[in-house]
């Protein structure tokens, strides 16, 4: 069945659609002398996280012996070794890569208790140990990865350890340390375990501050003290 409208229908109906467009008409114009546009809805970018680095392993042994081989993902990592001897005599750390190649001395030491940290770049691939030791040991393996640094700003601790990485940005820098026993050394290193700069507290210094002129980039702050030395570092304005 067809529906005619009526004249007066059409004629009620075309006035309220010539009125729609006009008020449209009237909206895109103003909108454009006050310089505004509808409103679009934002789009939320997802919050990027840094990728954490590969989990940290420890490898234990008694004795002499190479250890089992194990993989690297390459970059700065981080080697914490301790040895607890039964009697007197050397701790030695040697770093080979798959096919038996030296690549590094990590540690050499005596004593009944040694620790050693060491900071190295490695190329990725498959590494083992060399340890001589007269007693039991651990190593623990750290690969951190450079989109964890955070900014520095100050640490504080009780002996021997290393820290890292940080942000430091480009300039002049004052350090400021104190330690309260022994004395401690205080090394900042670059990304490839190259020491960067250097500060010592002897003995009979209970604080100190230097200032020195630092290339922007990622840092480790390595500290040797005994296990009985508590210290302090602080980075000030210059």
């Amino acid at each position: 069945m067809t529906h005619r409208l009526e004249p007066r229908t059409v004629a009620l109906v075309i006035p309220l659609m010539l009125s729609a467009c006009a008020e449209a008409d009237g909206l895109r114009q103003a909108n454009a002398l006050n310089g505004t546009s509808p409103t679009a809805t934002p789009t939320v970018q997802p919050i990027s996280t840094p990728t954490p680095g590969p989990s940290p392993f420890t490898i234990n042994g008694t004795g002499e012996q190479a250890s089992e081989h194990f993989l690297l993902a390459g970059g700065p990592t981080v080697f914490r070794m301790r040895n607890e001897n039964t009697e007197s005599g050397p701790f030695i750390v040697t770093l080979l890569n798959g096919q038996g190649s030296h690549v590094s001395l990590l540690a050499i030491g005596s004593g009944l208790s040694y620790s050693k940290h060491q900071l190295t770049s490695l190329a990725k691939g498959e590494y083992l140990f060399n340890v001589s030791s007269a007693g039991t040991w651990s190593i623990r393996v750290e690969q951190p990865r450079l989109s964890e640094a955070v900014p520095f700003e100050s640490l504080a601790g009780t002996g021997r350890n290393i820290f890292g990485p940080y942000r430091i940005p480009s300039g002049l820098k004052t350090f400021s340390a104190g330690q309260n026993a022994k004395g401690v050394a205080f090394k900042l290193r670059n990304e490839q375990g190259l020491s960067y700069f250097s500060m010592s507290l002897l003995v009979s210094q209970a604080t100190a501050s230097t200032a020195t002129g630092l290339s922007g980039g990622f840092y480790w702050v390595d500290v040797d003290a005994d296990d009985k030395t508590d210290w302090s570092l602080n980075l000030m304005d210059p």
